[in-house]
Formats: C-alpha cells, structure tokens, sequence
C-alpha cells in the first residue's frame, strides 16, 4: 500500500514538473515597477509606480525625465484614490489631477511629485495603486498641457 501510494505521489510530481515546465510564454510585457521610497531618475519608456496605502495618508514618488517629453499616465487600480502630479521646488501650486487616464508633458532634468491619497483606512490590496506611464511619440514643444 505504502508503494503504491509513493508511486502516485511521484508520479504526480513529475507530472507536475512537466506541465510547468513546458508552459508557454504569454508573450506578456515586463514593465519596470518602482517603489516610492528612491528617486525613479530617468525612466526606461514604460514603468509603473506602486503605492500601497494602509492608512488614509498622502504618498509620493519623485520623477524625473532625461528629455523633454509626453507621457500618458494612467490609474490602474485603487480608483477610490485622489491622484495628481506637480513639479517640485518653488512653484508647486500647479497641480494635474488624474482620473484615470491623461497625457502630461514632462520638462527634462527637473523633479516631478506624483501623488496620491485615500479616504481608506485598510490593509486591502483594493488600496494598492499602480500607476502606468508609457512615453508618447508626440512633439513636446507644440504638446499642452505641461507641467
């Protein structure tokens, strides 16, 4: 009985290895996620911020862009979040807010806040916020807005 038992357990190991093993590619893209704690300095042309809120606070991250450029960001969860974007230093008034999706043109070499706050008090992953950025093949000079 014992080895019967033992020959169907590692039967059903090498089974298993074999399946997993010859998974095929999804053919996914990898898209870079950053963190708020470093400064994300001169990102490859599609990344991702992720923030993860347990408490009703205000996270942010820092950017900043080795050319002028456009880039579309987009919202890809935690919709209860407030989410807005503005250029550090001494005019932070400017602030672009994002709902779910926008294109904002970014000035080179210059610090930019992203930021984001939730009303939520929990430990939920519904509060994990992701935020898309993909560079846009679009002339900044004649882009608006910019920030």
């Amino acid at each position: 009985m014992k080895i019967k038992f033992l020959q169907i357990t590692v039967l059903s190991l090498l089974i298993l290895i074999f399946y997993s093993s010859c998974k095929k590619d999804d053919g996914g893209i990898v898209i870079k996620t950053y963190s708020i704690y470093e400064d994300i300095i001169y990102p490859p042309d599609s990344f991702q911020i992720f923030m993860r809120f347990v408490s009703p606070v205000t996270l942010t991250a820092r950017v900043k862009f080795e050319e002028n450029s456009v880039w579309e960001i987009e919202k890809m969860t935690a919709f209860n979040s407030s989410l807005w974007l503005n250029r550090t230093g001494s005019d932070t008034t400017q602030k672009i807010f994002i709902t779910e999706k926008k294109q904002i043109g970014f000035e080179e070499a210059q610090f930019y806040n992203v930021s984001a706050k939730t009303n939520v008090a929990s430990d939920s992953t519904e509060n994990n916020l992701y935020i898309r950025f993909i560079k846009q093949d679009k002339d900044y000079d004649d882009f608006e807005p910019k920030l």
